[in-house]
């Protein structure tokens, strides 16, 4: 019995033995066995830089960044450090040891929701300690349905406004469409306005704009009665596009002075409407049908106020000619007649033309030239002692029919931006009688809608 007692105390010693012994065995990797892939890629814990305890060298110190980049057909590889003495053969890429050691960006905080936007489905929101509606109590189903009544007051706000723009969106609409009114013109905005015979000289295009104007006119020295005087114009212009094809115009409004023998007063006023009858934008052609009412109701001092009316129909167009490395050439032309509704005024002809070329079509600076003809077709019964007339300076009601003048003009505009520019002129007679024009310098500046 006591040797059989102590066998079987020795056989169970030796079971705890072997028992504890196998986890300490477990924990040593066999050299057959590959390496765990996160034990690979983790930093090498290690206290400083060396020879590791298998002594294996790594190619350079791990603890450091990465040198120069590596090219791509000699990756360059690092041996795995080991904290046991076992030997592991395994490599890495130095991009897969660079990705190991980036760090993930952090997530991205979750926004504070407000309870009463929740519990309101968007409805209520407390902002700075206040409870706000976000939401008009009459909206439906998400959907804002602006509350609105037959009173005057909804019919001027904004949205009344905006509803009566939308309505006559289609009023004066031609087969090219139409667009919203008083909207600037951009199709044709190569084209630059003219200079000279600046009240009957009409561009075709529909404008939204205001025009200041000043003319500076010598009378030549043989004029009867104003003999080496002057015919000057200080004003504004304006014109107003109802829709892309039409518009009404101010042609003219300011003062007019003539000397001697005269002084400064109120000019008359021009106005009319203008109407585009063809418009093709690929071609770049515009012809614009008008008209203008001379309303006489300046100052008499300088013949402003002579007889009743005029109607001036006119015709008016504008095409791009030739198109260059260098720029663009464009023309524009306009012809109309002045007719006296009584015979206090003279009736009159005019045709007037303009070339200008777009240096390297940059949209900046236009050299141009113009000329103008005028032909005086009736006398008017104002004035029978006078032999000469003022054309769009002074309708005299003179006795002056047969009398033509040609002029000739050279000038340039500048464009600043889409909004203003700037044109100069330098006109002078070239034909015909010169009444009371010896010269015109012009300048204006333009600002566009």
């Amino acid at each position: 019995m006591p040797s059989a007692r102590q066998a079987l105390m020795l056989a169970f010693t030796a079971t705890v033995f072997a028992a504890a012994r196998a986890p300490a065995q477990s924990s040593a990797p066999s050299s057959m066995s590959p390496p765990d892939p996160a034990s690979v890629l983790l930093e090498p814990v290690q206290a400083k830089p060396g020879p590791t305890q298998s002594g294996i060298d790594l190619p350079f110190d791990v603890q450091t960044p990465l040198p120069a980049p590596v090219p791509k057909t000699q990756p360059t590889t690092l041996r795995a450090a080991w904290l046991e003495p076992a030997p592991y053969d395994g490599t890495v890429s130095a991009g897969e040891y660079q990705d190991s050691l980036r760090k993930l960006p952090p997530a991205p905080a979750k926004p504070a929701v407000d309870p009463y936007d929740y519990l309101s489905d968007g409805r209520l929101r407390k902002t700075n300690g206040k409870l706000v509606r976000t939401e008009r109590p009459w909206d439906v189903d998400g959907v804002s349905a602006t509350r609105k009544s037959n009173q005057l007051g909804d019919s001027v706000s904004s949205d009344g406004w905006d509803d009566a723009v939308e309505k006559g969106k289609g009023l004066f609409k031609g087969k090219g469409g139409g667009h919203n009114w008083f909207c600037p013109e951009r199709e044709f905005d190569c084209f630059v306005s003219p200079i000279t015979n600046p009240f009957l000289f009409e561009d075709p295009r529909s404008l939204t704009e205001v025009r200041g104007i000043m003319s500076f006119q010598s009378i030549p020295s043989g004029n009867e009665v104003y003999s080496n005087g002057h015919a000057n114009f200080y004003g504004l212009q304006g014109r107003l596009a109802i829709t892309e094809r039409f518009s009404m115009t101010l042609n003219k409004l300011g003062l007019q002075t003539l000397s001697p023998n005269g002084g400064t007063g109120l000019a008359e006023i021009w106005l009319g409407p203008k109407y585009e009858i063809i418009r093709d934008p690929q071609s770049q052609s515009l012809v614009s049908l008008g008209g203008i009412f001379q309303i006489p109701t300046g100052s008499g001092s300088v013949y402003q106020n002579t007889g009743s009316l005029s109607i001036v129909p006119y015709i008016s167009g504008a095409r791009r000619l030739a198109e260059t490395d260098y720029g663009r050439l464009n023309g524009m032309a306009t012809a109309g007649f002045a007719i006296s509704t009584n015979s206090a005024r003279s009736n009159y002809f005019y045709l007037s033309g303009h070339l200008d070329f777009d240096v390297m079509n940059l949209h900046k600076f236009f050299p141009l030239i113009e000329m103008n003809w005028f032909s005086v077709t009736s006398n008017g019964t104002t004035n029978q002692n006078f032999n000469f007339e003022g054309r769009d300076v002074v309708n005299f009601g003179a006795n002056a029919k047969g009398n033509n003048l040609v002029t000739f003009a050279l000038g340039g505009r500048w464009r600043f931006n889409d909004r203003w520019t700037a044109g100069g002129a330098f006109e002078f007679g070239l034909a015909g009688q010169r009444d009371i024009f010896q010269n015109r310098f012009m300048l204006d500046v333009t600002w566009r809608y």
